[in-house]
């Protein structure tokens, strides 16, 4: 009979949670964030359950474990996951993760507030501002994004519709998922779109709202000859939990109801 705690702080990104986890977790090797992330879902597929999963989470639960940085010159390290798997970087946890740590002072942010943040996809260059002592919002760049396609067709309940399509990052596909952030992808790639259809120039801030009314403030800047996003957004703490996995638990690994 054994119980493991977990000590985790819960934020939210406009909408969108974020579990941050600060110890109890098993140690995630490998010598890459790439590598890290992989033994995440290739050893612990049942302590991402746990934590991700009902009783302890809920269907559109996202984690971020804190680890040692891998890159030289990373302030922190961050691998990320979700109740169906992991992913390579995600902006609002990034933005979730930063704000609390910082305001727990758990992360120092120099005077300037640049902070490297070392993921499975690239070391990120966050920016934290200040404002009346608090962390009031977060700045980070995304991937190079671009427009795809145009005007393509496809039948959804039995009608043709017309779409485009864009690349912000990250492709995801989840059943009955909805973003409550205006997701840093997303916002990416509608840019993008709108850059290729010559209705956004680059260096233009734009406010993306997400179903809250809520926004990202974000723009495009030409770099190399390739289109990258800078977004800027606000996280707030609700909450630090230490949770307990008890080995007599039936459900110690969580459950998902189809």
């Amino acid at each position: 009979m054994t119980v493991r705690t977990v000590e985790t702080i819960d934020t939210h990104t406009l909408g969108e949670p974020t579990r941050i986890v600060l110890d109890g977790f098993p140690e995630l090797r490998g010598r890459t964030m790439k590598d890290r992330s992989r033994d995440l879902l290739r050893r612990h597929g049942a302590m991402r359950r746990a934590l991700m999963w009902e009783p302890r989470g809920h269907h559109v639960m996202f984690g971020a474990v804190v680890v040692p940085p891998a890159a030289p010159g990373a302030d922190v390290g961050l691998v990320f996951m979700d109740g169906g798997g992991a992913v390579e970087m995600c902006v609002h946890g990034t933005m979730g993760a930063v704000t609390a740590l910082v305001e727990t002072g758990r992360l120092n942010a120099p005077p300037d507030g640049v902070v490297m943040v070392d993921t499975p996809a690239s070391v990120v260059r966050v920016r934290v501002r200040h404002g009346g002592g608090r962390v009031s919002h977060v700045e980070l760049e995304g991937v190079p994004s671009c427009s795809v396609a145009r005007n393509l067709r496809a039948r959804v309940s039995g009608k043709s519709v017309s779409y485009d399509l864009a690349y912000g990052g990250l492709v995801v596909f989840r059943d009955h998922s909805v973003d409550r952030s205006p997701c840093g992808s997303c916002v990416s790639a509608f840019m993008a779109q709108l850059h290729a259809q010559r209705e956004l120039d680059a260096g233009v801030w734009i406010k993306c709202e997400n179903l809250l009314g809520l926004a990202f403030r974000a723009r495009l800047v030409e770099r190399a000859g390739e289109l990258i996003p800078q977004l800027s957004g606000s996280a707030f703490i609700t909450g630090e939990h230490r949770f307990r996995i008890d080995s007599r638990d039936p459900l110690r690994h969580g459950f998902k109801l189809s």
